[in-house]
């Protein structure tokens, strides 16, 4: 089983992407204000009745406020070749990729994800500890190094503390105890880590919008974030897309006060 496939590709390339994904029978099936300028979503219909799901994102992260962290084409000129999937296929390289599952895992304290139809808030899935271990267990010291500039650099060194020693109870990985030292050592503040440690809802909500484009509505961003259309309710609860508008926003809500509640649960976790 799986869910979605991700792809990422440089703002520039975007319509052509799209348009490529158009011609071999994808549609365009989500349309979210809130995260369209970083990522969309698309499917394709299979003979056997099942959608291939594909993401197609522009940046790393959701958030507006954390875009530049994941500088999308220096990533996509720093990519390794995945020939075990198809000569073209590519990927991270390690140590972006160890660092985008680290922040990501701690984004999901704060940002749902959804699994048969159910909300989460808990960025210790055992599918994405997984992959932590397995990156870690193939970098040498050059990606550790990479890994560890990175991480301190954007911020995030107690997020990638924090994962790396979960990780390292769950599965016994190897780390080097030098790196594990400097990420513990580093500074308490930085921007991805007060992003989602220390800045509220509210407050993420008034950042992102700072950093909206100039040709996008501030106001149809908030309108989105407070009041959803019904038809972007039910992207979001497609398994009770036959309720009414009503119910649906009352789902959200709750969503949100578990997000609030999850928040104060996160705070107790500080390091």
């Amino acid at each position: 089983p799986k869910g979605d496939i991700d792809l990422l590709v440089s703002p520039e390339q975007r319509e052509a992407a799209e348009a490529i994904l158009a011609k071999h029978g994808f549609q365009h099936t989500r349309e979210n204000e809130l995260i369209r300028t970083t990522q969309g979503e698309w499917t394709l219909q299979q003979s056997d009745g099942q959608p291939q799901i594909l993401e197609l994102h522009h940046n790393l992260l959701p958030s507006l406020t954390l875009s530049e962290v994941f500088q999308t084409d220096s990533l996509l000129e720093n990519i390794q070749p995945l020939p075990k999937l198809c000569p073209e296929a590519s990927m991270l390289r390690d140590s972006m990729a160890l660092l985008h599952a680290c922040i990501h895992r701690a984004s999901h304290f704060r940002i749902a994800y959804y699994v048969d139809g159910t909300t989460h808030f808990d960025g210790d899935r055992l599918i994405w500890l997984y992959d932590m271990h397995l990156l870690a267990g193939r970098m040498d010291d050059m990606a550790w190094q990479d890994f560890l500039r990175r991480a301190v650099k954007s911020g995030s060194a107690p997020l990638c503390h924090d994962a790396l020693r979960v990780v390292q109870a769950k599965f016994g990985t190897i780390l080097p105890e030098d790196v594990v030292r400097d990420l513990a050592q580093a500074p308490r503040r930085g921007k991805v880590f007060d992003f989602f440690v220390h800045t509220s809802l509210f407050g993420r909500i008034v950042s992102d919008m700072a950093f909206r484009p100039a040709d996008q509505s501030k106001l149809a961003y908030l309108r989105m974030v407070f009041l959803p259309s019904k038809p972007a309710l039910r992207q979001m609860y497609p398994e009770h897309a036959d309720r009414s508008a009503t119910y649906l926003q009352f789902l959200r809500y709750k969503d949100r006060l578990t997000l609030l509640w999850n928040e104060r649960r996160l705070k107790s976790r500080r390091h």
